[in-house]
């Protein structure tokens, strides 16, 4: 790789007061390798060291998601992996809630019918979250008459 910057430096004087100006005119695009910018950067001494992959998330509830459509309804939430001891909590404390909020299981309780999220949290900081839709029963209601 046989790269040459160039830098210019430019002087301006204004009322007895010297300003410089450095910069370089342009980037330089005469270098031969046409791999790309990842290439540069596994080659480059410069770069940071690579991070350790995204580990993904050790704790697993069951289920991911559950439908509520009456209010006093219940899902069932268990967590499995991680590290005990679990606490559970619930996004929207006045559409739902949880109990009791330790263990790997919990129950959920709709108090609205209405979307909500159960969490769940290990003591070294993993978390899981399983969704409640919302999908209320409508009932249709046909008025009949009877004649006596």
């Amino acid at each position: 790789m046989n790269k040459q910057i160039r830098w210019m430096i430019h002087g301006l004087q204004v009322a007895g007061v010297a300003f410089f100006l450095m910069g370089a005119p342009g980037c330089d695009t005469s270098d031969p390798s046409s791999d790309g910018a990842d290439n540069h950067f596994s080659q480059d001494p410069l770069t940071f060291p690579s991070r350790d992959p995204i580990q993904p998330g050790v704790l697993v509830i069951t289920p991911v998601s559950a439908t509520i459509t009456f209010i006093g309804q219940q899902a069932n939430f268990r967590v499995t992996d991680g590290t005990p001891p679990y606490t559970w909590s619930v996004a929207l404390p006045a559409v739902g809630s949880v109990s009791p909020v330790t263990g790997k299981d919990t129950v959920y309780t709709a108090l609205k019918v209405g979307a909500n999220s159960v969490m769940v949290h290990d003591s070294k900081g993993q978390s899981a979250v399983g969704n409640l839709n919302a999908s209320p029963v409508i009932m249709a209601v046909t008025p009949f008459f009877c004649d006596p």
